[in-house]
């Protein structure tokens, strides 16, 4: 019993609660209305000019009880020669105008209550700070521009061993100033030139090569064609230098007594040298599968070292290159991977050029077969969406229809006892009474109560029951129901019994009927394969 006060306590609470809710929202709608109407009765025959021109920052503001407490409209146009203004809107009706400079401070205000403030003066105000406006306007996003300038010029943009970021900076830069971006962007490569045709200069020895391989690299972002030239020269120079440090060993041993020892050992110096060139040329980063060139490249030079192995290198590549992108062409049908679909077929053909051409063309029929499959399944779902909403609408006309047909007006009383064998307890408060609520007239349940044999008890849920009672103490009315129904989306409505239709809407019913409902519309069969059960009747 305590329980049931306590949730009573709770349902009246949410209650209050939701009215108090609905109430506020219903407040604001009207002061919102009410704020439309009288910005319309200002601005007259040109509302629709004033609203084509509001600005970001049109809204309203609440006070801490959640109720609207004032409305502010802002408007601006360059084409009418109009700088910001300000339009707000309290409550009691009153309308003040600010018109603002580029710092965004107020200038002048207009009062609109007061006979001779009119909305011409307001428009006539901001139409002649207009021009100091533009012109802070022009000067504070030309700073902003100048300070963006500034901040991708920086330092750390333009490393000359990132060609990412520099060509990232270089695209930003290039919408503020092209200028300004092509004279670093030219300054940049001279710089990576510079530097690194230095260093393949200088530094010819074996123990740079894979130094040479990152210059390249390098200088490949700035000038393709020079690092080509620069990587290949520097591999001439270190042939040489490698000769040279052969011919002046050579000269040193040739008249040592060791010479046969010294040869032999240096045959399986070259030899070690050249396997591991041979390794260098395997590394996987020399035969990415997206990069043709590098492949190729590698394959001429791993071919003058080791022919038989760069043949099964080349062919492995190739294979590779043809195995993955036939997946891809097979598994990414979608439209959204086109420009993927272009870039695969030049990678297949470099490997197969015949392969690449039939695998993009079965892509365009696969992208065609699943373009009309996403339309038929989009038409499906719009039908489906349709279908839905009917059900809907016939679901709550029929949920209105069973309520009405199956409410019946009752009151409810609550009568209270004390229970039988009740001897006497220290804690008589909560032990000699007892309460238990009855559908009826407060004189029919009073009648029932004093007389002998049990009564017939009504639980919150709509449960009915008979119950034996001890002494009868007094009875009050705590729910009367009239003839009108409830709302099929109020929700729980205490003492009755509810059924649930759909999913969505609540049927009440009193107590005491035998009736329920049926024939509930049945939900539209979902094309996409899903099912629920929300056409059925739950208790």
């Amino acid at each position: 019993m305590i329980a049931d006060l306590i949730q009573k306590k709770q349902s009246a609470a949410a209650d209050a609660a939701a009215d108090q809710k609905d109430a506020i929202e219903k407040k604001n709608a009207a002061i919102l209305a009410q704020a439309k109407d009288d910005f319309a009765k200002l601005f007259g025959d040109v509302n629709d000019e004033i609203q084509a021109i509001r600005q970001p920052g049109t809204g309203f503001n609440m006070g801490v009880d959640g109720v609207i407490n004032s409305v502010s409209l802002i408007v601006q146009s360059d084409e009418l020669s109009l700088s910001p203004m300000s339009f707000d809107w309290s409550p009691s009706g009153k309308i003040y105008c600010k018109v603002k400079d580029g710092n965004g401070n107020s200038v002048k205000s207009f009062d609109f209550s007061y006979p001779n403030v009119t909305l011409a003066d307001a428009l006539y105000c901001a139409n002649q700070h207009f021009p100091e406006w533009k012109k802070r306007r022009e000067e504070k996003l030309a700073c902003i521009r100048n300070q963006r300038v500034g901040e991708l010029l920086a330092l750390r943009n333009w490393r000359m061993q990132d060609a990412q970021t520099a060509n990232a900076t270089y695209a930003q830069l290039k919408e503020l100033d092209a200028n300004v971006a092509e004279n670093r962007m030219s300054q940049w490569k001279e710089d990576v030139i510079k530097e690194y045709s230095r260093r393949f200069a200088t530094c010819t020895e074996s123990q740079y090569r894979d130094d040479a391989f990152r210059w390249r690299e390098y200088v490949n972002a700035a000038n393709p064609d020079l690092a080509r030239k620069l990587f290949a020269q520097w591999e001439k120079d270190n042939e040489k230098y490698i000769k040279q440090q052969a011919e002046k060993e050579d000269a040193l041993y040739c008249a040592n007594q060791h010479f046969p020892e010294w040869k032999k050992r240096r045959e399986e110096k070259l030899a070690c040298i050249r396997n591991q060139r041979v390794g260098e040329l395997l590394a996987l980063r020399n035969w990415r599968m997206q990069d043709a060139q590098t492949a190729n490249a590698t394959y001429a030079q791993l071919k003058e070292l080791d022919a038989n192995v760069a043949e099964n290198r080349m062919s492995q590549w190739k294979e590779d290159v043809i195995k993955e992108y036939s997946r891809r062409f097979a598994t990414c049908t979608e439209s959204q991977y086109r420009d993927d679909a272009f870039r695969w077929r030049e990678y297949v053909n470099a490997a197969n050029p015949d392969l690449a051409r039939k695998l993009f063309a079965q892509w365009e029929k696969d992208n065609e077969k699943y373009i009309k499959q996403q339309a038929e399944k989009e038409r499906k779902q719009t039908e489906y969406a349709a279908a839905v909403e009917k059900w809907r609408a016939d679901l709550a006309e029929w949920a209105k229809k069973e309520v009405s047909r199956l409410w019946k007006p009752f009151s409810v009383v609550r009568v209270r006892y004390s229970p039988i064998g009740y001897a006497g307890s220290d804690r008589e408060e909560s032990d000699a009474i007892y309460s238990v609520h009855c559908i009826g007239s407060l004189e029919e349940v009073v009648e029932a109560a004093t007389k002998p044999g049990a009564i017939l008890e009504v639980y919150d849920c709509g449960k009915m029951k008979l119950k034996a009672i001890g002494a009868f103490l007094d009875a009050e009315t705590v729910a009367t129901y009239t003839a009108e129904p409830p709302a099929i989306d109020g929700g729980y409505v205490p003492f009755a019994r509810e059924f649930y239709a759909g999913g969505i809407y609540c049927i009440n019913m009193p107590p005491f009927t035998t009736d329920q409902p049926s024939g509930c519309p049945v939900r539209p069969a979902n094309p996409d394969g899903t099912n629920d059960d929300s056409d059925e009747i739950s208790f």
